[in-house]
């Protein structure tokens, strides 16, 4: 037997049988199912069995619709493939919405700024094949989101893992802010994060393509979970509330040499220890710069080349034994050969205006092992003359005459 519209007013276990009370007939049956999604624990309790086990679960907000007449007192769930369900809520008359899937045939050419602001419950959606733009702020708010997929055949939008990008992915869109997964490596094609594209993210880390050119407003407002975050020499623009509210953002490194521009509090809202660390030769035009000036007591130098943060090297008769990335604080003199560290990280050199010679009456030698890597900056071709031998080895010092020499600018 099966009965519609019955509230379940008590459960009783009784013996071997459980005793079920609905407003007007009670029941007997030998097991009970808990067929519910939500709510769990509230059901148990009115059974009487929260000596069960105790299951913990997020309370959310629940975005709530009105509906077509031919779907008032109507609730319904799809769990075969993509889950959706619109169910009424209460009393209300109002129903909640926990995926959109738009139909194949759809004519829909226009998703307008924040069409779906703000739908909390919202799980999963579907853009259609004709839609050729999406306003701002679409995703924004949509705090349960994690995918959104695009038909195979527009023209415009893909979808990769979940994540909304134009047709030739150099904007990311939207990154679902109830995605899985703790961080994420932006595509080498992105050149721009739209506005409030991770916004409410949980992420804790995400690293920014070389190629990004544009960071939008509030593009990771809100990403709570977020530590730290490097951001390109090639960026130009960090727009309005981009990092606004990051709580537990504390470090921020800045590679470009000329300050990107800076809309108003994208730092507001961070760790209160943040620090930003900058290029050094930078150092007063990002504190004087617009809207960087309010962060000048967390701006910092460090020794930044093509990108790459570089730690002082200060010995004057010796070179690094570990791989890494390192500055000549000082002129150096070697008197033995120096292998180049071996490994999968390169080791990076920026000689800094310093000079390496040999020191003595014999030639000192670099030697590069095949497993090891060696990207030198700021070579001169005439302070730093060297000359490689019939062994292929790194001379330093005046070139004997008829030897090859080993000149110009060397660099990763």
């Amino acid at each position: 037997e099966i009965k519609y519209d019955s509230a379940v007013i008590e459960i009783k276990k009784d013996d071997a049988v459980y005793k079920i009370k609905t407003k007007d007939k009670e029941f007997d049956a030998p097991y009970v199912l808990n067929a519910t999604y939500a709510s769990v624990n509230q059901i148990l309790k009115a059974a009487g069995r929260e000596d069960m086990f105790d299951i913990k679960y997020e309370l959310c907000e629940i975005i709530l619709c009105d509906v077509a007449y031919e779907l008032k007192n109507t609730g319904i769930t799809v769990m075969d493939g993509p889950f959706f369900s619109i169910m009424p809520f209460g009393k209300t008359g109002y129903y909640s919405l926990t995926s959109v899937t738009f139909a194949d045939a759809s004519l829909l050419k226009e998703i307008v700024s924040g069409a779906f602001q703000n739908c909390s419950a919202l799980t999963s959606l579907t853009i259609p094949k004709g839609v050729t733009k999406i306003g701002d702020a679409v995703f924004d708010g949509c705090n349960a989101l994690t995918e959104i997929s695009v038909k195979a055949n527009n023209e415009k939008y893909i979808s990769e893992d979940g994540i909304l990008f134009n047709k030739n992915k150099t904007q990311l869109i939207c990154y679902p802010a109830n995605k899985a997964g703790d961080s994420f490596t932006i595509p080498d094609t992105v050149t721009s994060i739209n506005n409030y594209a991770f916004r409410h993210s949980r992420i804790n880390g995400v690293a920014l393509p070389e190629n990004l050119t544009y960071i939008g407003s509030y593009a990771f407002c809100e990403c709570t979970s977020l530590a730290s975050i490097s951001i390109p020499s090639g960026v130009t623009s960090i727009n309005n509330n981009a990092f606004k509210d990051c709580s537990q953002l504390a470090a921020v490194t800045s590679l470009a040499t000329t300050s990107p521009t800076l809309g108003k509090n994208v730092f507001t809202g961070c760790a209160i220890g943040l620090k930003i660390t900058v290029p050094s030769q930078s150092i007063d035009a990002y504190k004087t710069a617009t809207n960087w000036s309010g962060y000048a007591d967390k701006i910092a130098g460090k020794h930044i080349v093509d990108g790459i943060i570089f730690e002082p090297w200060t010995s004057t008769d010796s070179l690094p034994t570990t791989a890494g990335n390192y500055y000549l604080a000082t002129d150096v003199a070697i008197s033995s050969t120096w292998a180049v560290p071996t490994g999968a990280t390169p080791t990076n050199l920026d000689l800094n205006g310093h000079v390496i010679n040999a020191n003595g009456d014999n030639f000192s030698v670099i030697t590069v092992p095949s497993d090891a890597t060696l990207n030198l900056y700021d070579c001169d071709e005439t302070e730093h003359e060297g000359y490689i031998d019939a062994e292929d080895l790194w001379h330093l010092g005046e070139i004997p005459q008829g030897e090859p020499n080993c000149t110009g600018k060397i660099t990763g």
